[in-house]
C-alpha cells in the first residue's frame, strides 16, 4: 500500500458547505509559514527524516465522459500565470463561458463526441477561464505556449474546428483514422485575458495527425510549430506552404517528415518551414524548444542518412532512434545534429521531451528507450530494463547536450531513469534562473528510484504491482538538482503520484523559484486528493493536476494585479481581502493554490451550450487547392 506523505488538497466538485470549508482552509492557511525553501543554487538540505515534500495542489480536471490533460505552459513571472489544454469528451466540461462539446457526432468516428479544452489558471491558484473549442468532429489540443502579451497559442488536431478566414490556411485538407474520423493540425490564439479566440488556422498536409509541439520566438510575436506529416503529402509544393520552405534547411520532402515552421503571430502567414531529417521515416512525437539564436527539434527517425553536423553520433545505429536538430532562428541553416540511440528502440513518445537552459548553453533531451547501452556519465544510473507482460518495457532517459560544441563533447551528461518495469518519459521542463530539471511520465517499476535527499511524497507504487501478470502504473515526478552545473547525476526528488488504477503524467511546465507542476490522466477513484472535501472523478478517465511544494522562500498574493484593466487589478478573489495578500493586515499571504479550488467550482456554475461552427472546406488531395 503506498504511504503519503501529505495531505492533499484536489476537490473538482463541492457544494456550498464545501465551498465554506475550502474558504476555512484558505484563511487558516494564512498563519502557516511558507514551505521549504530550497533554491536551485543553495546545496541540498541535509536528511534529517521529515519530510520536506508536499503537493500543494493535486486535482482532478474534468467531466462525466472522458478527459485528458496533455500539455501546460507556465510564464516567467514571479506571480506566473499557467495554461493547461487537452481533450474532452465530457458534455459538462467546467468551462467560464458557456461553451461545452459538440454532441452532434459524425459517423465514422469512434472516439466522438469530443472537442479541445484550454484552461488558464493564475498563480497557479486560480481558475481565470475556461473554454472549450471543436464542432461535431474530434479535436484535442495538445500544445501550448505563451506569446510576448500573454495571449495564449494552442495547437493539437481538429476535423471541425471554425477556422478563421484569412489565416495562413483557413481549409480543411486532413486524413482520416477509425478512432477519431477525419483530422488536420490546428492552431489558434486565444486573448490571454478572457479565453476569447482570437483566430484559428489548419496545419498540415492531406494525411492525418496533429500538431505536436509549440513554443514563441524569442521576442514572443511569432509561434514555432512542430507536426509530422506522412510519406507523400507534398507539403512543400502546395502553394500555401511552399514559399515558406523555399531557401530553407531542408525544402524537399522525402518519406514521412517532421516539419518546423514559423507560424506569424497574426496567423495569416508561414514565414519560414523547414523538413527535418533524412530520408526515411521521421514521426513519433516530436517535440521543439526554442533560445535566442536556435531552434531545436527533438523527433524519432528511421533514417539512416539523416544529416548529422557536428554531432555526438554520426552515424544511426539499429531500429529507431532519437534525431536531435538545431537550426539557425531563420530556418536556413543547420547548425548542429545527432543521433541518440542504441540496440534497442529509442523513442520520442510524449509532448515536451526538449527543454533549454540557455544559461548553461544546454538542450535537455528525454527518450523513453529499450536501449541498454545509450550513454551515462560516471554517475549516471544504469538501465533498469522492463518487459513483463503488462508492466510496459524499456526506461526513461535522459541528457544535456551542448550543441555549440561538436563530437563527444556535445554530450555533456546523461543517465537512465527508471525501475525493473516499463518506464516512460513525459515531459521535461526547465525552472529558471539556475535549474533544478523537472522530469514526469509514467511507471509500472514497484522499484523506481527515489531520492534520498528530500523525502517522496508517496514512497509505493499506488495499486496491484507487476509480477508475472499485468499490474497498474503510476505516474513519476522526478527532480534533478542543478546548483550551477548540469547536474543530472544529482537526482534530488523523485516520487510516485498516483491512485490503485491506471495514472500517469504526460507534461511539466515551470516557471521561476522552483515553481512546476505535471499534468495528465487518471482512471484512479482514489487518485491524491483532499479528504473529506474531495469527491469521486466524474468520468472513467479525468485529467489531473499536481504541483509539488517548492515555491522558494516567499508565497506570492493572490492579488497581484498582473490582470488589470482599470484601477481595480485582477478583481480579487473568494478569499483575498482585496489588500494585496490574504487575511488582511495579519501579513501572512497563503498559498494561492487554495484558491484554485474555490475558483474551480464556482467556475462550473452557470454553464449553457454553444454549438461551433464547422469548416469542411477541403483542399485538393494534391495540395493545389
Amino acid at each position: 500500500m503506498k504511504r503519503p506523505r501529505s495531505l492533499l488538497l484536489a476537490p473538482h466538485r463541492v457544494g456550498a458547505a464545501g465551498l465554506a470549508a475550502l474558504a476555512g482552509l484558505a484563511a487558516a492557511a494564512c498563519d502557516v509559514p511558507p514551505g521549504t525553501s530550497a533554491l536551485a543554487h543553495e546545496s541540498p538540505p541535509p536528511f534529517d527524516g521529515p519530510s520536506r515534500t508536499t503537493l500543494f495542489v493535486s486535482a482532478y480536471l474534468g467531466g462525466s465522459g472522458d478527459d485528458d490533460v496533455t500539455a501546460v505552459a507556465m510564464t516567467d513571472e514571479t506571480f506566473p500565470r499557467v495554461v493547461v489544454v487537452g481533450g474532452t469528451g465530457s458534455p459538462d466540461f467546467p468551462t467560464t463561458d458557456g461553451t461545452q462539446v459538440d454532441t452532434t457526432a459524425p459517423s465514422g468516428c469512434a472516439g466522438c463526441p469530443h472537442d479541445a479544452f484550454v484552461t488558464r489558471l493564475r498563480g497557479p491558484g486560480q481558475v481565470v477561464w475556461s473554454t472549450v473549442i471543436g464542432g461535431p468532429g474530434f479535436e484535442r489540443a495538445t500544445a501550448v505556449a505563451f506569446a510576448a502579451d500573454r495571449d495564449v497559442f494552442v495547437g493539437g488536431s481538429a476535423a471541425s474546428l471554425p477556422a478563421t478566414a484569412g489565416t495562413a490556411d483557413p481549409t480543411f485538407a486532413g486524413g482520416g483514422t477509425p478512432e477519431r474520423g477525419e483530422e488536420d493540425g490546428f492552431v489558434c490564439r486565444l486573448d490571454g485575458a478572457t479565453g476569447a479566440v482570437e483566430w484559428c488556422t489548419f496545419v498540415g498536409g492531406a494525411g492525418s495527425g496533429g500538431v505536436t509541439g509549440l513554443a514563441t520566438d524569442p521576442t514572443g510575436s511569432d509561434v514555432l510549430v512542430v507536426f509530422t506529416t506522412a510519406a507523400g503529402e507534398g507539403l512543400d509544393v502546395d502553394p500555401a506552404y511552399a514559399p515558406a520552405f523555399a531557401g530553407r534547411h531542408r525544402a524537399i520532402a522525402a518519406g514521412a517528415d517532421t516539419v518546423v515552421l514559423r507560424l506569424a503571430g497574426d496567423g495569416q502567414s508561414f514565414v519560414w518551414a523547414s523538413h527535418v531529417g533524412g530520408s526515411g521515416d521521421e514521426g513519433g512525437v516530436p517535440s521543439l524548444a526554442v533560445d535566442t539564436s536556435s531552434v531545436h527539434v527533438l523527433t524519432t527517425t528511421a533514417s539512416t542518412d539523416a544529416p548529422t553536423p557536428g554531432g555526438y553520433l554520426t552515424t544511426a545505429p539499429p531500429g529507431r532512434n532519437g534525431y536531435l536538430a538545431s537550426l539557425s532562428s531563420d530556418g536556413a541553416t543547420l547548425r548542429y545534429a545527432t543521433y541518440l540511440g542504441g540496440a534497442g528502440d529509442d523513442v520520442t513518445a510524449a509532448h515536451g521531451v526538449v527543454a533549454t537552459a540557455t544559461n548553461l548553453g544546454v538542450v535537455f533531451v528525454g527518450l523513453s528507450t529499450t536501449s541498454a547501452d545509450l550513454p551515462r556519465g560516471a554517475s549516471g544510473s544504469a538501465y533498469g530494463g522492463g518487459g513483463t507482460p503488462g508492466c510496459g518495457d524499456g526506461d526513461a532517459w535522459l541528457a544535456a547536450l551542448r550543441p555549440d560544441l561538436t563530437g563527444v563533447n556535445s554530450m555533456r551528461e546523461a543517465t537512465y531513469l527508471g525501475g525493473a518495469h516499463g518506464d516512460a518519459l513525459g515531459g521535461l521542463a526547465y525552472t529558471r534562473p539556475n535549474g533544478p530539471l523537472v522530469a514526469v511520465g509514467t511507471t509500472y517499476s514497484t522499484d523506481f528510484p527515489r531520492a534520498l535527499v528530500e523525502l517522496p511524497y508517496q514512497d509505493e507504487l499506488g495499486g496491484a504491482p507487476c509480477t508475472t501478470t499485468a499490474g497498474n502504473r503510476d505516474g513519476f515526478i522526478a527532480r534533478f538538482g542543478l546548483g550551477g552545473d548540469i547536474g543530472l547525476h544529482v537526482l534530488w526528488t523523485s516520487t510516485y503520484v498516483g491512485g490503485s488504477d491506471a495514472d500517469g503524467l504526460v507534461a511539466a511546465a515551470a516557471g521561476m523559484r522552483d515553481l512546476y507542476l505535471a499534468v495528465g490522466s487518471s482512471a484512479s477513484s482514489d487518485y491524491p486528493q483532499a479528504g473529506e472535501l474531495a469527491t469521486t472523478p466524474r468520468g472513467g478517465r479525468d485529467g489531473v493536476i499536481s504541483v509539488p511544494g517548492y515555491w522558494g522562500s516567499a508565497t506570492p498574493p493572490l492579488d497581484a494585479g498582473l490582470d488589470a484593466t482599470g484601477a481595480g487589478g485582477d478583481g480579487g478573489s473568494a478569499v483575498d481581502d482585496g489588500a494585496g495578500g490574504c487575511c488582511g493586515a495579519s501579513g501572512a499571504g497563503a498559498s494561492p493554490l487554495l484558491a484554485l479550488l474555490v475558483l474551480w467550482a464556482l467556475g462550473a456554475a452557470g454553464r449553457g451550450r454553444a454549438r461551433r461552427a464547422t469548416s469542411r472546406d477541403r483542399r485538393a488531395a494534391a495540395g493545389t487547392g
